[in-house]
């Protein structure tokens, strides 16, 4: 038999040393992968962060970012993604903005919700634009009219003439292929007829009281324009150089 004597207080002390030098390099090891873990999760967000802030900025003053590109579900993802929407709804009324400015003025705004305000707001404006320039267009269009009447009158050698030429310039303002011309007589108190376009000359020529007939009645109601419907086909007598009809 071979007999080896350990000293037992020693062989414990060795094994625990090695023990707890184990532990503190797994310690140490383990802390420093954490902090490289925390460092790369930290640039993740601090990049992310910095994104937004930067697109904010750029939408406060004035210019659209691009969109950034999202990772993740969390509440940085979340802020991020609302960001974009912003991006987008920026983008289309700035475009919508820009056909208002080229002069169409029938471009809207999608409305995302009820408190949508920019987007209604923005719609409204539009349809008070396109009244605006409707009303403009015939302000135009009026002014033109009474510049046309004014030329082909003031050159009308009598009243018939006058007539004809008034008819002309209306008519074609107002669309329109037939009229008569009628002018009060104070000392008759009529309206008696002197000129007419497109139709064979009234046969009533004694004229009309005032009150009397459609004519009578716009003149002394004074009117300026009186739409009629349901008038009969053969109701007017139509006159052309080729011929007449009904």
């Amino acid at each position: 038999y071979l007999g080896i004597v350990v000293p037992y207080a020693n062989f414990v002390q060795d094994e625990m040393n090695k023990l707890i030098r184990i532990i503190i390099i797994r310690f140490i090891i383990g802390i420093f992968v954490s902090l490289l873990l925390i460092h790369f999760f930290v640039n993740i967000y601090t990049k992310q962060i910095a994104e937004n802030i930067s697109s904010l900025r750029q939408l406060a003053n004035g210019s659209i970012p691009d969109k950034i590109s999202i990772s993740g579900k969390d509440e940085i993802a979340q802020t991020t993604e609302a960001i974009n929407k912003l991006v987008d709804n920026t983008n289309e009324l700035t475009n919508r903005v820009k056909q208002i400015e080229q002069g169409n003025y029938h471009a809207r705004v999608r409305v995302k919700s009820d408190d949508d305000q920019l987007a209604i707001s923005f719609n409204n404006m539009a349809e008070k634009l396109i009244d605006i320039e409707q009303r403009h267009h015939e302000q135009l269009r009026m002014r033109e009219a009474e510049s046309d009447l004014f030329e082909k009158t003031r050159i009308a050698k009598d009243i018939h003439e006058f007539g004809v030429n008034a008819l002309a310039s209306i008519g074609h303002f107002l669309h329109a292929q037939i009229g008569v011309f009628y002018v009060y007589e104070q000392h008759s108190k009529s309206l008696k007829f002197q000129s007419s376009i497109g139709i064979v000359e009234p046969k009533n020529k004694v004229g009309f009281a005032p009150g009397q007939g459609i004519v009578g009645q716009v003149a002394q109601q004074d009117e300026t324009l009186r739409i009629l419907n349901d008038i009969p086909q053969d109701f007017y007598q139509i006159s052309t150089g080729a011929g007449s009809g009904t």
